[in-house]
């Protein structure tokens, strides 16, 4: 009897937990190293805006017009962008650094380099940004999440309860994350109250 061939190891990645690619993300590297020289040198200003947490309002414009000007295939790019941004975030997700991942990418398909070539000069931005996503997500989970303040200061002359109040009113509107809506609330300080948030922040903050 003859011996059969050898069993292919799988192709294990650590940035995906150890587990073996989809199909589906081997096809979109593909689809990634087959876009023109161009593309690919540009392929940040694309994928870039697509990690940003949370996602630009125009990204989906933004997105076009990249492909437009580039005269690339939408479900090609659309695929390539998939599979990177599922390979980055699955870094930042398993905290992998940035030597493992340039590995992982030497073991997906394609000439020697090229996939570390397009995507590590992004890495460490792009891990920054996912790590806070996945804090903000974390967050979000169990409540909601003060996310950006606005404000401005107003003065009060008189009101119907009395005349010659002359004191100013901060408005101060908290913009925060309940599950996936952003919503806000605006309240009004005096400055006593602001001083105690200064005090409260200069203890946190240090």
């Amino acid at each position: 009897m003859t011996e059969g061939a050898p069993k292919k190891e799988p192709l294990a990645l650590d940035c995906l937990g150890g587990t073996e690619p989809p199909a589906e993300l081997i096809l979109g590297v593909k689809d990634l190293l087959s876009l023109p020289k161009a593309v690919k040198q540009a392929f940040w200003d694309a994928l870039g805006p697509v990690l940003q947490y949370p996602l630009p309002k125009d990204l989906d414009a933004r997105l076009d017009v990249f492909r437009r000007q580039h005269e690339v295939s939408a479900g090609h790019f659309a695929r390539a962008l998939t599979a990177c941004r599922n390979l980055l975030v699955g870094a930042g997700r398993h905290d992998v650094e940035r030597e493992a991942f340039a590995a992982d990418l030497g073991r997906l398909p394609g000439p020697e380099g090229e996939l570390a070539e397009i995507l590590m000069p992004g890495f460490d931005q792009a891990i920054q940004g996912i790590k806070q996503e996945i804090l903000y997500g974390t967050l979000v989970d169990h409540g909601k999440l003060l996310v950006g303040v606005d404000w401005r200061i107003d003065s009060i002359i008189h009101s119907n309860r009395g005349r010659q109040l002359s004191s100013p009113v901060t408005q101060v509107t908290l913009r925060y994350v309940e599950g996936k809506q952003e919503r806000r609330i605006t309240v009004q300080a005096l400055p006593d109250v602001l001083q105690q948030l200064q005090a409260m922040c200069q203890q946190v903050l240090g």
